[in-house]
């Protein structure tokens, strides 16, 4: 019998192990009828948000289910609009609806970029475990910038500086801000100075915001489409501040720079890949994008709630000796360095982070994260990212609309009270993982 022969760089890619763990995980919880939050698992893998999508966009898709027309590629002229208003109403952006398209979610827009421009990728790590792939699929060039636990996590003007020297020709900085998986919010101070360098080597930034809405004080945002519009690609979206991962909607304001010859760009790429975003969820998201106070008060409300839960848990795994853990102002993640543990994994059998992972995911610990390759480290680089949204956000939600917890000790006995599967793994499970047990 003959074979049907692919292509070697679709047979070499690899598919994200956040998404292959979290399957698994969900698979077993099925099996034993049990749900998020429960059970003997402890996931921390998929970055997805736990909460119900709001009411204002559940409607809207309803209401518009029977658009079924094609729309145009870089999205429809009223999506566009309220997309504009938007940005100008929570990140002071005065942005023309010419200058923004719409596509199936960040990581298609991801990947259109990637695939437009000709530059050398600067990445900063951990990264977004959705970014190697794609450039390694792209067969881009690109730096791995490792981020230190003595820089806070955050990039390092200075070591920008000398990483874009040796590289000649055209380049890009991908700027994920919040940042995933660091919990890390770049300030506008820290963000000028990012500028600067940038400014000094004429790089393009693709600044990745899709945490925006989601930084746990909003005073410590600043766009960089504020800041440096002429060469940088903004990307947003759904599926994070209105937790519709699913429903597939991303944004990209457009450089102030070719912006025209951008745009038309966009459209062909758009049109020849997806012909258009599905026309009733445009609708639906033309909507959820309006002034409301019934969507302000969803997002203050799911915002408070990542910003709790992030601040106790990380503080809780921070108390245990010789781990570095990044401190989480933004999104639903912080990292943890095991680095100082190197000696004891190796002389266990322990020999990469990948070792670690599964090793976490056997009995008895179910201990489910993602690790240092997958998050664009190497295999000797001990570090794990957390995601701290295993629970269930429909049911917290409603506790936190009825207790309305306001002291720090109301605070943190709701976070433990309503999020406790997470709290149960972190402190009693780590000093064995340490140990001679582990094998």
């Amino acid at each position: 019998m003959t074979t049907i022969e692919l292509e070697q760089d679709i047979k070499e890619l690899i598919m994200p192990e956040n998404l292959k763990i979290g399957m698994m995980v969900n698979k077993k919880r099925k099996e034993n009828n049990e749900g998020a939050g429960e059970g003997t698992y402890y996931n921390y893998v998929l970055g997805q948000s736990p909460f119900h999508a709001p009411k204002t966009l559940r409607d809207a898709l309803g209401k518009h289910a029977d658009k079924n027309e094609y729309g145009p590629a870089q999205g429809m002229s009223e999506l566009l609009q309220s997309v504009s208003d938007w940005n100008n109403r929570h990140f002071d952006i005065n942005v023309k609806p010419e200058r923004i398209i719409i596509g199936t979610g960040t990581k298609m827009i991801m990947y259109m970029l990637l695939k437009m421009l000709k530059d050398h990728v600067f990445l900063p790590t951990p990264s977004w475990i959705g970014y190697p792939p794609l450039l390694d699929y792209l067969e881009k060039p690109y730096t791995k910038l490792r981020m230190r636990s003595e820089d806070d996590f955050a990039l390092n003007p200075e070591m920008l500086d000398k990483h874009f020297s040796e590289v000649s020709g055209p380049k890009i900085l991908i700027l994920n801000n919040p940042h995933n998986p660091t919990g890390t919010v770049y300030k506008e101070d820290a963000l000028k100075e990012i500028v600067k360098v940038c400014k000094k080597h004429d790089v393009t930034v693709i600044a990745d915001e899709i945490y925006a809405l989601m930084t746990h004080d909003l005073d410590d945002f600043t766009s960089m489409a504020k800041l440096y519009p002429e060469k940088s690609f903004v990307t947003n979206g759904l599926s994070k501040d209105r937790s519709a991962a699913g429903y597939r909607l991303g944004t990209c304001i457009l450089p102030t720079t070719n912006t025209e010859e951008l745009r038309e760009v966009f459209v062909r790429f758009a049109s020849t890949l997806y012909t258009n975003v599905a026309t009733p969820i445009q609708y639906a998201a033309h909507e959820s994008y309006k002034k409301g106070a019934s969507i302000e008060h969803y997002m203050d409300t799911t915002r408070e709630i990542h910003g709790l839960i992030g601040k106790h848990l990380s503080n809780y795994a921070s108390q245990i000796d010789g781990l570095k853990v990044s401190k989480t102002e933004g999104g639903f993640y912080f990292v943890v360095d095991f680095n100082a543990y190197k000696d004891v994994f190796n002389k266990n059998g322990i020999h990469s982070s990948t070792d670690l992972m599964y090793k976490l995911l056997e009995s008895p610990y179910h201990i489910a994260l993602v690790t240092g390759n997958s998050i664009g480290l190497s295999q000797d680089d001990y570090m794990a990212r957390i995601a701290f949204v295993d629970y269930d956000g429909e049911k917290v939600y409603k506790a936190y609309e009825k207790e309305k917890p306001s002291t720090d000790e109301e605070k943190e006995t709701f976070v433990k009270k309503h999020m406790h599967h997470m709290f149960v793994s972190v402190k009693p499970a780590v000093p064995i993982i340490l140990s001679k047990s582990i094998v």
